[in-house]
């Protein structure tokens, strides 16, 4: 059975506004970052129990987890353990306010 993952509506446009980005410097840059992104989630689908918990001050605990994404560790991708597929909730920079990135998706 293949690792699945789902990229919920708010990763989706975290995803295209990181592409954008990307973009503006060369195309490489963001095919890499896209394809660094997948193998990253098919890891933490295979594993997913391996990424840390998220802990965020002001928010409620919950089950998400995250883990730096592969050749840009300063993104992170931010997901919640499911079956039969991770859900992917939000990809965000590093140094991003996680409380306010997370707030509606907890």
């Amino acid at each position: 059975m293949p690792f699945e993952f789902d990229f919920l509506p708010s990763a989706d446009a975290d995803v295209l506004q990181i592409d954008a980005y990307f973009r503006t410097f060369a195309n490489h840059h963001a095919e890499s970052f896209l394809d660094a992104l997948r193998a990253t989630a098919k890891f933490y689908a295979q594993f997913p129990l391996l990424g840390s918990p998220v802990v965020v001050t002001g928010l409620p605990a919950t089950d998400l987890r995250w883990g730096k994404v592969k050749k840009y560790r300063k993104y992170l991708l931010i997901y919640r353990p499911a079956s039969p597929a991770i859900e992917i909730v939000r990809v965000v920079y590093g140094q991003q306010n996680l409380a306010a990135a997370l707030s509606g998706d907890v």
